[in-house]
């Protein structure tokens, strides 16, 4: 699978994903209304988390029911991690 590309449009932007299976390859575009945010995940730092910022938190519970993070997305400039 390769990543998609973002191109503009009048009425809005359009995300086109090309992929490829076993045996066979194509790709879907997908038309994505204006003032839908479109983010990017980067790597940040524990900085990054203040209080006030919208996180989400992918965690595992061990066998005794203690949960431990497995990643944490933290919102940058007031946008709001995707669920």
């Amino acid at each position: 699978m390769t990543n998609g590309t973002v191109s503009a449009q009048a009425s809005g932007s359009s995300l086109t994903l090309q992929y490829k299976s076993d045996t066979a390859g194509g790709s879907q575009t997908i038309t994505i209304p204006p003032g839908i945010p479109v983010v990017a995940l980067e790597p940040g730092q524990s900085a990054d988390l203040q209080p006030g910022v919208h996180v989400f938190v992918v965690a595992i519970r061990s066998s005794e029911g203690v949960l431990t993070a497995d990643r944490v997305l933290a919102g940058k400039d007031g946008a709001v991690p995707p669920m």
